[in-house]
């Protein structure tokens, strides 16, 4: 597997930092969605968008140990289209399966009809736990309010040009003897949504390309597709304490790998919080600048970006690394390395890709302790610097380096 490979190049150590949180959703903020028309209201305050019971002529069944149409959520998705043929559109979320407050296990996969709709009564009233991995399988499909625990994966969609939307879900995988991956995205068209959500990995064995929300295979979107996280909290914990020095061994909280030659249309993560050893590892491009508004990330931040890059306003407790073919900005940061880690090692650094000279580093209005440098190949990129506070733990100097190398007086 060939995760980030360039990125690798770098030959970074990455510690563990703080592993499996105990906050919970409801104590993350949700974010607005700024990309929402102007008779639309964000997805995150609303609910899924075209829920059968907000469409005229929307089909819609219920699963309950009792009084139900059926006691079993995959019976009722098996009887969607075939069998009791229930479903009699698939038009995107036209049909929806709701699961009603109970505890569901499970030893067969939910399998969704692209455009079928799984909605429970909340995350703390249905519960599904499953043997089966994934536990749901997802085409184009909006899964909404309610709980799901397996081993490996937890929600797979692949194959779709709808995308998948995830909203007030807790998805949690717990791997003896697999790969966690929670919520695993294979050739996505249109756009995936994650909102005020809670997404953890917890792995036990030393597996490869465990995490959160993964993509670890080239092609995972397809271009032109959306990637939007709101307001949501993943974790991904490395119970097995391997060394993930730039190997396969990666325990992240989002993994996304997508060729430099499939944009995406766009990449927002705002109001998110992530905690894993490598907490955020992206390798993609996108046609509008790559997104991270607000959110805390405890871990190592960092990929390729084959497009500008903006952090805005995001916490992060661990390393920021990026190989860049364009401008990476942080604006209004704070970055703070761990105690443990090493009192000389680097907070901040920028690799240009392919030793192309338009990759630079903006830092403005920001704070950083463990020291600033941005590489060019061995030698130095350009680096504005500006109305910001750069310390190393170990002493009250600072390492930050212009466009000719010289340091910057802090």
């Amino acid at each position: 597997m060939h995760i980030l490979r360039g990125f690798y190049s770098l030959a970074l150590t990455v510690t563990c930092c703080a592993c499996l949180a105990t906050a919970s959703v409801a104590d993350t903020p949700v974010a607005a969605d700024s990309n929402v028309g102007p008779n639309e209201t964000s997805a995150a305050d609303q609910g899924p968008p075209n829920d059968a019971s907000h469409q005229q002529g929307g089909q819609e069944v219920t699963v309950a140990s009792s009084g139900g149409n059926y006691i079993d959520p995959v019976e009722a998705a098996n009887n969607a289209v075939i069998g009791d043929k229930w479903c009699k559109a698939l038009l995107p979320n036209s049909c929806r399966i709701h699961v009603a407050a109970g505890i569901y296990i499970l030893q067969q996969t939910i399998e969704l009809p692209p455009g079928v709709a799984l909605a429970g009564d909340g995350m703390n009233e249905t519960i599904i736990t499953s043997s089966a991995s994934p536990v749901i399988h997802a085409r184009g499909s909006n899964i909404s309010n309610l709980a799901a625990f397996g081993h490996e994966t937890v929600v797979g969609s692949e194959s779709t040009p709808w995308g998948l939307f995830l909203y007030r879900v807790r998805l949690q995988a717990e791997d003896f003897a697999g790969e966690p991956r929670v919520v695993l995205l294979r050739d996505m068209g249109g756009t995936t949504k994650i909102a005020d959500s809670e997404v953890v990995a917890i792995r036990r064995s030393e597996t490869p390309g465990s995490g959160g929300i993964v993509s670890d295979v080239e092609g995972s979107f397809r271009s032109g597709a959306s990637l939007k996280i709101l307001g949501s909290h993943l974790v991904a914990d490395n119970a097995a304490n391997t060394e993930i020095v730039g190997g396969p061994y990666i325990v992240a909280g989002l993994l996304v790998y997508n060729s430099s030659t499939v944009p995406f249309e766009s990449i927002d993560i705002k109001d998110t919080s992530f905690t894993a050893p490598s907490a955020v590892m992206i390798q993609a491009s996108a046609r509008k600048p790559i997104m991270f508004n607000g959110g805390i990330i405890h871990g190592l931040m960092g990929g390729i970006a084959y497009s500008p890059l903006q952090i805005v306003g995001t916490r992060v407790f661990g390393r920021v690394r990026w190989g860049s073919t364009s401008t990476v900005v942080l604006d209004g940061v704070s970055v703070v390395v761990p105690e443990k880690v090493a009192s000389n090692t680097i907070a901040v650094a920028v690799d240009a890709q392919a030793g192309l000279p338009e990759a630079s580093l903006i830092l403005t209005h920001s704070q950083v302790a463990g020291g600033v440098l941005a590489i060019f190949n061995n030698t130095f990129i350009p680096a504005q610097i500006d109305h910001s506070v750069l310390t190393q733990q170990s002493s009250p100097t600072c390492r930050v380096y212009g466009a000719d190398g010289v340091p910057v007086v802090c």
